[in-house]
Parts: structure tokens; C-alpha cells; sequence
């Protein structure tokens, strides 16, 4: 199966509770799924697992 890191930025949280949520359904299916609450640019380069990026915004500035 494949690889996944969920990267994400949030505000209040939804996105990270929405990441864990597809993380556990991922995981259901024979994936191994890392959720990167605060990603760095080494975490996204350097390998070859797929990347779902995850963010969520309150509407009033720029995505986290």
C-alpha cells in the first residue's frame, strides 16, 4: 500500500481533526499515514510518499 503524509494548517483545528479522521480510514485500508501538524520543508522534500495537504482558514486572512 501507499505511503501518505497529510500536511496541515489550521486555525482552530478543524483541518487537524479532519486529517486525523482521513488518517484513520487510510490506515483502515492498509496505508501508512503520517499527519504533520506543523511541516517543515524537509518533511515535503526528500522522499517519494504522496502528500494530501489539509488546511482549513476562518475566512478573515491567508490560508495557515
Amino acid at each position: 500500500m501507499a505511503a501518505i503524509r497529510i500536511l496541515t494548517g489550521s486555525v482552530y483545528g478543524g483541518a487537524l481533526l479532519t486529517a486525523r479522521k482521513i488518517k484513520e480510514e487510510l490506515e483502515a485500508e492498509g496505508h501508512q499515514v503520517t499527519v504533520l501538524e506543523t511541516p517543515a520543508l524537509e518533511d515535503i522534500t526528500g522522499n517519494d510518499d504522496a502528500l494530501l495537504v489539509c488546511t482549513s482558514t476562518t475566512g478573515q486572512g491567508e490560508i495557515p
